[in-house]
């Protein structure tokens, strides 16, 4: 809760929070976000990260005249676009809420899976998570995103990075941090600071169905999709909280509290059973059994440290290194408590 967010806030609603139109706010932020990332020449705003995807998938699609989808294990775009880990049967647990595109799901981080994909003449796009954010924190091999561009470039198919996360782990984005240019981003979360927000964008070229001077095909309604209080919140957020040098500073953080909890799980008698996975300023905690990592978030719990009971953890601008060496000590506390109770 930044104070400049705070009063960014206040001061827009000085001039009515309620606007029917294209504003000032609206123009402002657009060009910050395509300034710093590499991907986007145009955007266009939304109230989440889940509505971002659902339109770049639409955007694609219609680019170019397709109808399949790739995905890949353990992925997860929003509400309404999750996949769970390939079965046996080499298909994965689908959510009954997904939405009825046709998905074609190929396995994380593995380049020989990408043959079954692109065998379909029908693939349209691609949508991938730099780093798998509910997915446990699973990081790509730039070998694999970098095999992944070249498939879509030889194909015609789209490549979407899902953003909404991972744009946390450099100033330009995941995608700079991996050296890798997709054809479309998505953003969200806290990029809005802390309001409802979501972003899709692109190349002109992709772009192009929106532009009504080009016979542009394409609208894309929503009351609050430029809203004052996310635009003021996000602008305040792009040039006073999330400079790159800042980024930099809380992903190292995160660099080191990762390393840190891994030699605390290396030293316990659970080492076996505890691993530590992530990127930058993302991470989580995995165990061999669910019930041991529903012991260890309630034991950090009662140590007033709060993760999320799946293990994930996300640092943010306030979270300081006396905090990291709090949580440090505390998972130590844990496993200790643990190993004896056995």
């Amino acid at each position: 809760s930044p104070e400049g967010v705070k009063q960014a806030i206040v001061e827009a609603l000085e001039g009515g929070w309620a606007i029917g139109a294209t504003h000032e706010r609206e123009v402002e932020l657009a060009e910050l976000v395509c300034a710093r990332f590499a991907s986007i020449d145009q955007v266009r705003f939304t109230n989440s990260g889940t509505e971002a995807n659902l339109m770049a998938i639409g955007t694609a699609l219609h680019h170019t005249g397709k109808s399949g989808i790739g995905v890949f294990d353990r992925g997860y775009h929003g509400g309404v676009l999750s996949f769970g880990p390939l079965g046996a049967d080499g298909r994965p647990a689908e959510s009954p809420l997904n939405v009825p595109h046709r998905f074609r799901v190929a396995p994380f981080n593995d380049p020989a899976g990408l043959d079954e994909l692109f065998a379909d003449d029908d693939l349209g796009c691609v949508l991938v998570e730099l780093v798998q954010g509910s997915g446990g924190c699973r990081p790509a091999d730039e070998a694999f995103i970098r095999e992944l561009r070249a498939r879509c470039d030889a194909a015609d198919v789209v490549l979407i990075f899902d953003e909404v996360m991972t744009s946390r782990l450099a100033g330009g984005g995941a995608q700079e941090r991996f050296g890798v240019t997709p054809d479309m981003t998505t953003l969200g979360k806290y990029l809005g600071g802390g309001m409802t927000f979501g972003a899709f964008g692109g190349s002109r070229a992709v772009m192009a169905g929106f532009d009504p001077a080009a016979d542009g095909a394409l609208t894309q309604a929503g009351t609050f999709n430029n809203n004052v209080v996310s635009m003021a919140a996000a602008i305040a957020t792009l040039r006073n909280e999330l400079a790159p040098d800042r980024l930099h500073d809380v992903n190292e953080r995160g660099d080191r509290l990762r390393e840190r909890l891994g030699s605390v799980i290396d030293a316990s008698p659970l080492r076996d059973e505890l691993s530590v996975t992530g990127l930058g300023s993302m991470l989580c905690l995995h165990a061999t059994d669910d019930r041991l990592l529903e012991l260890v978030f309630f034991g950090l719990m009662e140590r007033g440290l709060s993760i999320a009971r799946r293990g994930f953890m996300a640092l943010s601008m306030s979270i300081t290194d006396d905090d990291v060496g709090a949580l440090v000590d505390g998972l130590a506390g844990v496993l200790d408590e643990l190993t004896l109770s056995e």
